[in-house]
């Protein structure tokens, strides 16, 4: 009995006896394995299970089909809006847009106590996009005027517009600037002449050189205030 237990057994026959067998065989191939391949064998043997990218589902081609649909949709949502705000500017500036600093107006065309809108970008954060009035008093006398009521900050109209004439002020036919939101009427000068306005137009710096105005869009003047004719008297 001693001998069977102490005798020439080693800790493998002892583990088969234990019915541990299974668990010796696993460690005698991983040995094997080892020695023949050397460690990169060995630790693909012990290393945990990883799917390889080969084994992944591939994508359902409906998916896909529509998420690109979803795409489609969005990118000609943004071009549609795109295409409309360039076409609302384009309209409502009434022409050619002129963006800040000095700008060169054409006056070629302008008869004395005449005037012309043109649409510009203004560098105030206030109000970007407006128009200026450029005014011709005579050959070489030119005013520029931000095209903007000093009463409510409505946009000012000029003759030929639809729209002239029907505010609560009437012209007579004389050529002035009205503003169709209070009733206020303009003089080609700038000053407030009738209506609710407290003061005269806002007005730009002006340079003429022949049949060209250069308008320096970063130079504003306010207005004076109103000369009443209560004011104006002795």
């Amino acid at each position: 009995m001693f001998a069977y237990l102490f005798g020439r057994r080693t800790a493998k026959h002892w583990l088969h006896d234990l019915g541990l067998g299974r668990l010796v065989n696993e460690r005698d191939a991983a040995i094997g394995a080892l020695d023949e391949t050397g460690p990169v064998l060995a630790t693909a043997l012990w290393t945990p299970h990883r799917p390889l990218a080969s084994q992944t589902t591939p994508a359902d081609p409906r998916e896909t089909a529509g998420m690109r649909a979803r795409l489609l949709v969005v990118l000609g949502g943004v071009l549609v809006l795109c295409g409309g705000t360039a076409m609302f500017l384009a309209l409502w500036g009434g022409g050619p847009e002129r963006t800040g600093g000095v700008v060169p107006v054409d006056i070629s065309d302008l008869r004395p106590n005449s005037a012309k809108a043109v649409a510009v970008t203004l560098p105030d954060e206030k109000l970007t996009k407006a128009r200026i009035f450029v005014v011709r008093r005579g050959a070489h006398q030119v005013h520029a005027f931000l095209g903007v009521s000093t009463h409510l900050g409505c946009r000012l109209l000029l003759p030929g517009d639809p729209r002239y004439g029907r505010g609560f002020t009437r012209t007579s036919g004389r050529y002035v600037f009205e503003d169709p939101c209070g009733g206020s009427v303009y003089a080609l000068n700038g000053d407030c002449t009738g209506g609710p306005c407290p003061r005269a137009l806002d007005r730009y710096r002006v340079e003429v050189n022949d049949d060209s105005a250069e308008v320096d869009l970063n130079h504003l003047t306010k207005g004076p205030p109103r000369v009443t004719q209560s004011a104006a008297r002795p």
